[in-house]
């Protein structure tokens, strides 16, 4: 059986769609857990008329507590062999479970990625977030170590998991990119690893996220900590080219989440002292790689063209 859960808080307009689309699934042996994680809307209005009518559908109420503490009750409570993660305003293509038949036909296999499309809330595709155009397996071995970094995206949707491989693990309550916080630990226990062409998950975009939410201290803060907390694992966990892919990934990212400053943010100088910090003793590691380097320089001279009036 295969445990699905299921995360909302305030998209009750979204979550007709999301749930239909898992009871729309080929693979039928499912439990669907919906956790409604203290919504003032009528969200878990809309969950309780679907477990009405379906009766793999478990609805879990509880008080706020973010995405974390929803995600850890339904790992708490889930009962299947298998598991995978589904945010409430996300949608999934009928095929997608199918993959499991590929985990029980594979015993060995720890953990499935399918493809993931980013879409706007009215379905309007804005291009592919992961996709892959063969099935392969890739051994978490020493030779591919952090390849789930390397080569899977760093969201917890859009994969199935082993119910072994989450016995253990649990999301950090208080934070975001609570993805990104749990790979160095999934890659501990994740030995092997099948990227399926098969299925889709289709990835909102919408303003209301929590990661298109606006950019705040400690917003930012949080974010820096995650890639911090996952380059030092990195490094000194991988190889230099897995080291390098990463490292160019997680620049790339800052560099992104800086130029979402207002043009007067108070945050520049925070972000630009942060940044340094975060990355000034490791570039060192990584220095004969020349174009991180260039990404490097890059960075630092965007931040310092617009941070001349808070620099001595």
């Amino acid at each position: 059986m295969l445990s699905v859960i299921v995360t909302a808080y305030n998209i009750s307009s979204y979550l007709p769609k999301c749930i239909e689309s898992i009871i729309a699934q080929n693979y039928r042996d499912i439990e669907i857990i919906i956790v409604n994680d203290g919504s003032t809307d009528d969200s878990l209005t809309v969950m309780n008329s679907y477990a009405e009518i379906d009766s793999r559908i478990i609805v879990l109420d509880k008080n706020n507590g973010g995405l974390s503490s929803a995600r850890n009750l339904g790992l708490d409570v889930m009962r299947g062999d298998y598991l995978t993660f589904v945010d409430g305003d996300d949608w999934l293509s009928p095929q997608t479970f199918d993959n499991v038949w590929i985990m029980e036909d594979n015993p060995d296999i720890d953990m499935l990625v399918f493809p993931t499309i980013r879409v706007s809330p009215s379905g309007e595709l804005l291009g592919e977030y992961f996709s892959c155009k063969e099935d392969r397996i890739v051994e978490n071995d020493s030779l591919k170590s952090l390849s789930i970094l390397a080569d899977a995206p760093i969201i917890a949707c859009s994969k199935l998991y082993k119910r072994k491989v989450y016995k253990n693990i649990r999301f950090p309550l208080g934070c975001i990119h609570e993805d990104e916080w749990i790979v160095p630990q999934l890659n501990e226990v994740v030995d092997k690893i099948f990227f399926s062409k098969k299925g889709l998950y289709y990835y909102v975009q919408r303003a209301g996220s929590i990661m298109n939410s606006g950019i705040s201290l400690d917003k930012t803060r949080k974010i820096l900590d995650a890639i911090r907390n996952n380059f030092d694992y990195q490094y000194n966990s991988c190889g230099p080219a897995i080291r390098r892919n990463v490292f160019l990934r997680e620049l790339k990212y800052i560099r992104m989440l800086y130029r979402e400053l207002p043009g007067d943010s108070s945050l520049f100088p925070y972000f630009y002292e942060y940044t340094r910090f975060l990355f000034g003793g490791n570039i060192k590691r990584v220095f004969y790689i020349d174009n991180i380097i260039g990404v490097f320089k890059g960075v630092r001279n965007i931040l310092k063209r617009r941070l001349k009036k808070y620099l001595s």
